[in-house]
C-alpha cells in the first residue's frame, strides 16, 4: 500500500445535498478500488484566480488516501467521471 493525497475542487454553486452525495461517491470510488481513507480535511470556499469551467470559486477538500500502487491509475479514471469535481491532483506522498 502506499499514501497517496488527493485534493479536489468541487463546483461550489451545487445545493449542500449534492455536495455530501459527490464527497459520498468519491468516499465509495476510493473503497471500491481497495483504497483506505485515512483523514479528510475541508478546506473551505476559495476564488479563484481565474476561471475554471465559466466559475469563479470552489470548495476545496483534501483526502490522505492509501491504495495498492496498480489500482491508483482506476482510481482516476473513474474520478475525471464525477460532474461536480472541477479539478482534483493525486500525488504521491
Amino acid at each position: 500500500m502506499k499514501n497517496y493525497e488527493l485534493v479536489l475542487i468541487v463546483n461550489s454553486g451545487i445545493g449542500e445535498d449534492e455536495m455530501k452525495k459527490t464527497l459520498t461517491a468519491v468516499k465509495d470510488l476510493v473503497t471500491s478500488f481497495s483504497g483506505k481513507l485515512k483523514k479528510e480535511t475541508s478546506w473551505g470556499e476559495k476564488k479563484f484566480t481565474y476561471s475554471i469551467k465559466k466559475m469563479s470559486q470552489g470548495n476545496y477538500f483534501l483526502f490522505e488516501l492509501e491504495f495498492p500502487p496498480d489500482q491508483c491509475r482506476g482510481f482516476d479514471e473513474k474520478l475525471k467521471l464525477e460532474e461536480n469535481i472541477i479539478r482534483y491532483l493525486i500525488i504521491s506522498v
